[in-house]
């Protein structure tokens, strides 16, 4: 054999022993309906459209659905109440959205809310775009971590930044492995 095709040969074998070592899923534990934020303790987002005030709000992410090796959406989702200017800021587009994950499932993995329009009487122009999140885990449990900009809806009127994270409100106790 060439010593070429022994370091193909050797190149391969590296590769599959490292995809095999790579790939692990993540477990979901229990599975069913999983609930995101929904109060003050469990939820609380940073809200600001262009130079408007920074507004600490509420903010939900409902529906999810848990398998054994999966979260997957559609999730319904809201900001409320929190400072008194939250109820200037809702989420106006149809519940529920669907949530893309463009680099899988699992911890550290995206969670996209897709097609958001955001409603800002506060301030002109509203929001649309998309509401990126990421799924993490702490000591508190599993939680989204939300950092999104979205786009005004009309030009000029300056973006929403939408900051926070929101904890695992149902099942209680539940977790990813």
């Amino acid at each position: 054999m060439s010593k070429f095709k022994k370091a193909i040969a050797v190149f391969a074998a590296s590769a599959a022993m490292m995809g095999a070592q790579v790939a692990s899923a993540s477990t979901y534990s229990p599975t069913g309906t999983w609930d995101f934020g929904g109060s003050a303790a469990l939820g609380t987002v940073l809200v600001q459209k262009g130079s408007g005030p920074l507004l600490a709000c509420v903010g939900t992410a409902n529906g999810f659905t848990a398998s054994t090796n999966s979260l997957d959406g559609p999730t319904s989702i809201s900001i409320t109440a929190g400072d008194a200017g939250c109820v200037t800021i809702f989420i106006q587009s149809s519940n529920p959205h669907l949530v893309d994950k463009p680099n899988g499932d699992g911890l550290g993995k995206q969670y996209i809310i897709k097609n958001v329009y955001v409603n800002t009487t506060i301030t002109p122009g509203d929001c649309v775009g998309d509401i990126e999140t990421t799924l993490s885990q702490d000591a508190g449990g599993p939680y989204l971590d939300v950092n999104a900009t979205l786009a005004p809806g009309t030009p000029g009127t300056g973006a929403c930044t939408i900051v926070g994270k929101l904890y695992l409100a149902s099942p209680a106790g539940g977790n990813i492995t």
